[in-house]
C-alpha cells in the first residue's frame, strides 16, 4: 500500500511503525488493566487466539481487502473484472469463513467482551461491507455494525 502506521512516544524517545508493533506497544503501555487484550500470564489459549487473530488480520485480511477495495475505486474501464471476481470469491470461500470460525457464537472475537481485535478488524470489515461481501456472513456484519 505504500504506507505504514507509525507511533511516537516523545516522552520515552520511542518511534515505531508496523501495525503489530504499534498495537502491541499501545496495549502494553496504556491498557494496563487488560480490558482490550489478555494478560501476559492469562490462559495460553486466550493469548494464542489473540496473537493469531492479530497477525491474521494485519498480515492477511487487511491487505487483501484494502487492495481489492482500492482497486474498485479505479474508473470502471481500468478495473480488472477477473481480479475482482476472483478476490471476492476468495473472501467468500476462505477469508470470511475463517473469520466466522474464529468468532464462533460469541459476540466478539475474544468472547463476550470487546477487545483490540474487534477494533482492528473493523476497517477490513468496512471494506468488505462496502463491497457487499458481508451479506453472506451475518455474524461479521453484526459485529461490524456494532463496532
Amino acid at each position: 500500500m505504500g504506507t505504514s502506521p507509525a507511533f511516537t512516544d516523545d516522552e520515552n524517545g520511542i518511534a515505531i511503525w508496523e501495525s503489530g508493533a504499534v498495537l502491541a506497544y499501545i496495549l502494553e503501555s496504556f491498557d494496563t488493566e487488560y480490558k482490550l487484550h489478555p494478560k501476559p500470564r492469562s490462559s495460553r489459549r486466550d493469548r494464542a487466539t489473540f496473537l493469531h487473530l492479530q497477525q491474521y488480520i494485519i498480515a492477511t485480511v487487511y491487505p487483501f481487502l484494502a487492495s481489492l477495495f482500492i482497486h474498485t475505486l479505479k474508473p470502471k474501464e481500468e478495473q480488472d473484472a477477473a481480479y475482482i471476481a476472483n478476490a471476492k470469491e476468495k473472501f467468500l470461500a476462505l477469508l470470511g469463513p475463517t473469520l466466522v470460525k474464529f468468532l464462533g457464537s460469541s459476540d466478539y472475537f475474544m468472547g463476550d467482551h470487546i477487545s483490540a481485535i474487534d477494533f482492528l478488524v473493523t476497517k477490513p470489515l468496512g471494506n468488505a461491507h462496502s463491497l457487499g461481501l458481508l451479506k453472506d456472513f451475518p455474524t461479521l456484519d453484526t459485529l461490524y455494525h456494532k463496532i
